[in-house]
């Protein structure tokens, strides 16, 4: 672990001497940085090797709590280096966490997750796999479908669907949505709500064009993005799981006091649904404007959603606004100045 200070190298930031500091040994490379309940401070979560055991680390604006919390839940990870490999996401309001094991388990893991408490409880085991390598592991951006991905051959993606019932109608649900590649990779989310895949020396990712919808109906498209003639790997970057999916809408005048505007900057939109996460304003609290305003009347932070509606797909998103107090600023008593 490094920290890095923003206000070093002219504002520009940089690594201070606290750097390659010591957490914990012998983890699996799953790994996920999970948005705290209060939308201001995180959880770094990974598992321990030859373990049930996941570490929950706290972090703040002080710093890393180096004393986790943990939960013994779910399979002992152990056996070969191989079971080691593969992704661990979280949802996108960090209510649910999901691991994939190559190796000896072949499974993927479901998980609730507590994100005011680092607790982790409630595991749900998809077994399915046989003898093949889940590695790939992501959410739809509402968090009602889980996809998960095989390392190697034949490259095939599954989805599984959260709210099909109990665990054994979750694990009946399981469909395949899509291969073609030679040796299968890694899954992630963009910005763009699409989710990607990967495989080994290919010109193109394959894109899930329409993950909140069940079935094929998602539309894996195998040529999703051409590469410019460059070619993957098997791995994609890993991110916080509330920081892609920050909804493309700005805010101005933030204060009590004053009327919040929203500015939705989406293209192509047929129509628009806001909840302003303010109830006690009644039926204030709702807009279908395009680019609606909202007078909060207390300080706090409220919790804003919106729903769009574009080409017959319906997207929801959601987001933290804080309305901050009005500046008192204290001038000293008034003087008069005689010529």
């Amino acid at each position: 672990m490094c920290i890095r200070d923003r206000s070093l190298d002219g504002g520009l930031g940089d690594v201070t001497d606290a750097k390659n500091v010591f957490i914990v040994s012998r983890v699996v490379e799953k790994i996920s940085a999970i948005r705290h309940e209060n939308l201001e401070d995180y959880w770094l979560v990974t598992h321990l090797w030859d373990s049930t055991r996941f570490h929950s680390y706290e972090i703040t604006e002080f710093g890393i709590n180096f004393t986790p919390v943990e939960s013994d839940v779910g399979s002992f990870v152990s056996g070969n280096g191989l079971t080691a490999m593969g992704y661990q996401k979280a949802t996108q309001n960090g209510d649910k966490l999901a691991l994939a094991h190559g190796g000896f388990l072949f499974d993927v893991e479901l998980f609730d997750f507590n994100n005011a408490t680092g607790e982790i409880s409630n595991p749900i085991i998809l077994n399915d796999f046989v003898q093949d390598k889940p590695y790939g592991i992501e959410f739809s951006p509402d968090g009602t479908l889980l996809y998960a991905s095989i390392e190697g051959e034949p490259g095939t993606v599954y989805q599984y669907d959260l709210l099909a019932g109990s665990e054994q109608d979750i694990k009946n649900s399981r469909i395949e949505v899509g291969s073609g590649f030679s040796y299968g990779g890694a899954l992630q989310m963009a910005p763009n709500g699409k989710i990607y895949h990967v495989g080994w020396n290919e010109f193109w990712l394959a894109a899930i064009e329409d993950p909140n919808i069940p079935g094929v109906g998602c539309n894996y498209n195998l040529t999703g993005v051409y590469l410019n003639g460059k070619q993957s790997g098997i791995g994609l970057p890993n991110f916080p799981n509330s920081y892609l999916l920050e909804p493309a809408v700005s805010s101005d005048y933030v204060c009590n006091g004053d009327t919040t505007f929203f500015t939705l900057n989406i293209e192509e939109i047929d129509s628009v649904f806001w909840d302003f996460g303010d109830p006690e304003s009644e039926s204030n609290n709702f807009s279908q404007e395009l680019n609606p305003s909202h007078y909060y009347s207390t300080i706090g932070t409220y919790i804003v959603s919106v729903t769009i509606f574009s080409n017959g797909v319906e997207d929801f998103r959601s987001f933290p606004i804080e309305i901050f107090d009005q500046p008192h600023l204290d001038l000293g008593n008034d003087l008069s100045l005689i010529h």
